[in-house]
Parts: C-alpha cells; structure tokens; sequence
C-alpha cells in the first residue's frame, strides 16, 4: 500500500471496475466490516421536500453533459427488480437521533443514470454547496452478465474528476475518478468535505438501499 507523506492511501489502492465494464478488483472485497458498521436503514416511504442545502429535482434536460453512459447501461423501472434508494438523514448534533428521513427514489428516470452536482440544470440531486462541484458524481446502472451467464442489474458509483472528491463508507481517501465503484446495499456516500470526513462528519452524506 503506497501511502503518502500527509497519510492519504494512493487511489491506485483503490478497488474498482474498469470503464468497458470488465471486473477489475472489487472495492469491496475488503470492506466486509465497513458494510456491518453501516446503520440499518428500512426504505419506509417518506415526504421528499427540499431543505436547506439540498435540493432534490428529476431532471427533465436533454442538455449535454460532461458524462456519458456505457454501452450497458441500465433503467431501473417500476417493473424491474430490485429497487434502489438513496436516503439522506438530518442528525441531532447532539443525541445523534435523527430528525428527518428524505427518500430519493431512483426508479423510473428519464436517463440510466443519476447527475449529483451543484449545476441545477443538469444535475438530478442538487447539492448547493461550494465545495460540490457543477457536476461532482454520477450514479449509473448497468447490465452485467455474471459467472454463471446471468443477466444481472447493478449500480456504480463514478466521481466526475470533482475537486473534493467522492467518498464511500468509512475511508477518508477518495475514490478513483473517472472509474465506476459498484455500490452494495447500506452504502454511506459522501461529497465534497475531505476535512470533515476525515473527522468523522460529513453534511452531504446518503445511505444507498437495494430493496430486493
């Protein structure tokens, strides 16, 4: 492991997919600990309501944009299985209880994949902060054949070369820019707050969920 002088592990320890969609190394292969660490979150339906720094919109633009889809992309309907979610919880600073539970569907969307960014013509979740890039990450899914030649769903996360970064669960270094991560049930998603993450809080931080 490559670790540099200020004590950030080197993105090339980073697990990921390759952008043709080959599996490289998996991300997660070693983050069995990280997942039973993640809190247990129930997709309960909830009011989806923009508030303070966040805004949720589906976007309607057929602008272009920075990122383009892989061949194999995927767009997860009412009819398909599973379905995926992505939560964003507002904690009480001080009993760490949760005050308020925002649900953001990712079913049914004009595109295969999801824009999360500052840039609120293009962007599908919005996050108006300055440390949020125009157009920081993407969620994007894909159809897989697995070992046994199934057809399988899944979901990716890709930061879009942002300038503070993508982080997933507890790691305080980013993930690879410009390669797709597959995300894994109860996922913790965090933008754009190095220094914060490293302290262990981050505001812009979601819990992705795969209902199956």
């Amino acid at each position: 492991m490559n670790t540099h002088r200020d004590g950030r592990v080197s993105r090339s320890n980073y697990r990921s997919h390759d952008d043709d969609g080959g599996r490289a190394k998996n991300y997660h292969d070693n983050k069995k600990s990280d997942r039973s660490r993640s809190p247990t979150v129930k997709p309960i339906p909830v009011v989806m309501k923009p508030s303070g720094y966040l805004n949720i919109m589906k976007s309607i633009s057929l602008e272009p944009t920075l990122y383009k889809p892989p061949n194999d992309e995927f767009k997860p309907t009412f009819q398909t299985k599973p379905k995926y979610y992505l939560y964003k919880f507002e904690i009480d600073p001080v009993t760490n209880d949760v005050l308020k539970e925002v649900k953001i569907p990712l079913i049914d969307h004009i595109r295969s994949y999801y824009l999360i960014g500052r840039d609120e013509k293009l962007c599908d979740i919005i996050i108006n902060d300055s440390l949020i890039s125009k157009e920081h990450a993407v969620i994007q899914f894909r159809s897989k054949v697995d070992k046994s030649g199934k057809l399988v769903n899944k979901a990716y996360l890709m930061d879009l070369s942002s300038t503070n970064g993508s982080f997933l669960n507890d790691d305080d270094f980013e993930i690879p820019r410009k390669r797709y991560v597959e995300l894994l049930n109860k996922d913790r998603l965090k933008f754009g707050e190095p220094l914060n993450i490293k302290n262990g809080d981050c505001n812009f931080e979601f819990v992705f969920i795969i209902d199956e």
